[in-house]
Parts: C-alpha cells; sequence; structure tokens
C-alpha cells in the first residue's frame, strides 16, 4: 500500500516530507479507502 502512495505522489510531484506527514496523520489512507469502498460495487459486498 506503501508503495502505491509513493507512486502516486511521485507522479504528482509532491515533496517527500508532505507524502510522510500525510502518511503518518493516516490521512492519505483514510482518502484511499473512501476511494477504494466507492468504486466497489454494493452488489459486491
Amino acid at each position: 500500500m506503501v508503495g502505491i502512495a509513493e507512486i502516486a505522489f511521485h507522479m504528482l510531484d509532491v515533496d517527500k516530507s508532505a507524502l510522510h506527514s500525510k502518511l503518518l496523520s493516516g490521512e492519505f489512507f483514510s482518502f484511499l479507502d473512501r476511494r477504494a469502498y466507492s468504486l466497489i460495487p454494493i452488489s459486491a459486498l
């Protein structure tokens, strides 16, 4: 999961410190979770 996050941030050319602060706060992972759940059809659950 961290690899995906790092790749995404490299693509966006975001500062590493910004990436780490978001990872430490859990902000980015909660964002990823919301995105992932929104992509899952209700019928799949």
